[in-house]
């Protein structure tokens, strides 16, 4: 398996820890696709003359297969009792909630998306693709998939403890609960607004706090990242992307990027995706020795 395309060290030396999550059919595709392209994306900033991870250590633990639903949180767990900071990659949204019940404290979790993943319950065959392999129930996985996640992971997390960024395609029940609850989110349409106010939020939002970025792929507009199950349109830039990632406050104490579906002779949306793990390596970078 080729390694992710940075200077690599041990784990016991890392200040990082890289793991590709292998759950749904197109999850091996994507975390190889994403490694691959790697090798060929700088992680030197021209506009800001600087080495995104000048200082950073980072080791790359290779892939899980989960055969489990437990399987990621062990792993994640154990990364953390290492006193590393976990970041994901994979092909399916549902590993989030599986990396964040490894936090005994919950962070706060920004979430750039194009959807809500709020069902309660829901299934189609795509969703059927992302959950091959976990020894569930048909009931059971309509309860547990990448379109249901955040609902799980508010159930045992106060809602208000989440934000959305980027989101645009969600039911009138989705939006009831996220009003009910609230739960803080921003469109497109209301950064290109006021991009300012989301920031300010942020700030706020993240100060002192432990905090875990998570990154669905389709954040972005499937122009810049067409490689995605659910390309819903008048999506994102990435330098809105690292406008809002530039004012975080808090500790970053996990990340994922995930949903990246690789469409064969186009790896637009892989170069896409190594910039956003480097744009959040490079936060992580200033944190620990800034």
């Amino acid at each position: 398996m080729k390694k992710f395309g940075i200077y690599l060290e041990d784990f016991q030396e890392a200040d990082v820890a890289l793991l590709g999550v292998l759950l749904g059919k197109a999850a091996k595709r994507a975390v190889e696709s994403i490694r691959e392209q790697s090798w060929h994306v700088e992680f030197f900033d021209i506009d800001r003359k600087k080495n995104l991870l000048e200082n950073l250590k980072i080791a790359d633990l290779g892939n899980i297969e989960v055969s489990k639903h437990d399987d990621v949180t062990k792993k994640v767990a154990e990364i953390l009792q290492n006193k590393k900071i976990p970041f994901l990659l994979g092909g399916n949204h549902q590993l989030t909630l599986y990396a964040l019940n490894a936090f005994n404290q919950k962070p706060k979790v920004l979430i750039f998306d194009a959807h809500t993943d709020l069902y309660d319950e829901y299934m189609d065959e795509k969703i059927a693709n992302s959950v091959v392999g976990l020894p569930m129930s048909e009931e059971e996985k309509k309860k547990d998939n990448c379109a249901t996640w955040v609902r799980r992971f508010v159930e045992l997390s106060p809602p208000e403890n989440v934000a959305y960024f980027g989101v645009r395609s969600g039911c009138d029940e989705h939006m009831e609960f996220i009003q009910k609850n609230s739960v803080a989110y921003f469109t497109p349409k209301m950064l290109r607004e006021n991009m300012q106010a989301a920031k300010d939020f942020i700030t706020k939002f993240t100060q002192g706090e432990n905090v875990y970025i998570t990154v669905d792929i389709d954040f972005f507009d499937p122009s810049f990242a067409p490689a995605v199950s659910h390309p819903e349109p008048s999506g994102c830039s990435f330098p809105e992307f690292q406008e809002l990632l530039s004012a975080i406050e808090g500790k970053i104490v996990g990340a994922d990027v995930n949903e990246v579906e690789p469409i064969q002779g186009n790896c637009v949306t892989e170069f896409l995706a190594v910039k956003t793990i480097y744009e959040i390596l490079g936060k992580i970078n200033e944190q620990i020795f800034i």
